[in-house]
């Protein structure tokens, strides 16, 4: 994933912004493109037999809260 110059400073702002650090170009870059494949999983739909039962399993396995 190619992410521009301008992108990766805003980034690095966010960042500074939020979490109080300053972190370099390579950094940024890494972090931001995980991000963006985190969101990218979070947002595809789930469909797959796999991905359903496993959300049954889940459903069945953890307590219920009151």
């Amino acid at each position: 994933m190619q992410l521009s110059d301008k992108a990766i400073a805003e980034f690095k702002e966010l960042y500074r912004k939020e979490l109080g650090k300053e972190i370099d170009d390579d950094t940024a870059y890494s972090e931001a493109t995980a991000l963006l494949e985190l969101v990218k999983v979070l947002s595809e739909p789930i469909d797959s037999d796999r991905d359903v039962a496993y959300l049954e399993e889940l459903r069945r396995t953890r307590p219920r809260r009151k």
